[in-house]
């Protein structure tokens, strides 16, 4: 548990000052409320490494979809509901600031035990902030084993 602690206490303290915008994925594949869900399998999830998709209009996030949410419709209604009826709207999601401390994005993805947190301007995303590129960044630092 002291070993847990000073590599946490070192991780913050090398991520100090660094901006979540310095460290966020700002190629992001999006989706539109209106697609279908069996599109959004068909066409995204199953030809992407992306686990979430933003659900994106007129240029504004208005919600996440990723597989647990997929999962949660049943298959016969993929093809006749749309992404935004099935989504996480955005008021529900936790999202953080590109000129956050990227120390308190780690700290958010731990503590929510999710692997990626949206990066939005008010309604505008930016890109997305995830843990494995943060840890990657801390290994090329040798803040990680």
């Amino acid at each position: 548990a002291a070993q847990l602690g000073y590599e946490q206490a070192l991780q913050r303290d090398v991520l100090r000052g660094v901006t979540v915008e310095r460290l966020m994925c700002s190629q992001v594949e999006t989706v539109p409320a209106d697609l279908p869900i069996a599109a959004l399998v068909d066409e995204h999830l199953l030809h992407s490494d992306q686990r979430s998709f933003p659900v994106v209009e007129r240029g504004r996030m208005v919600g996440l979809i990723g597989l647990e949410e997929v999962r949660l419709v049943p298959r016969a209604l993929w093809r006749s509901t749309p992404v935004g009826e099935a989504m996480t709207p955005l008021a529900a999601l936790t999202t953080i600031a590109p000129d956050e401390d990227a120390s308190r994005a780690l700290g958010e993805l731990a503590s929510l035990e999710v692997s990626q947190l949206p990066v939005v301007d008010g309604e505008r995303l930016l890109g997305v902030v995830r843990r494995q590129d943060i840890m990657k960044w801390l290994t090329l630092r040798g803040a990680v084993g």
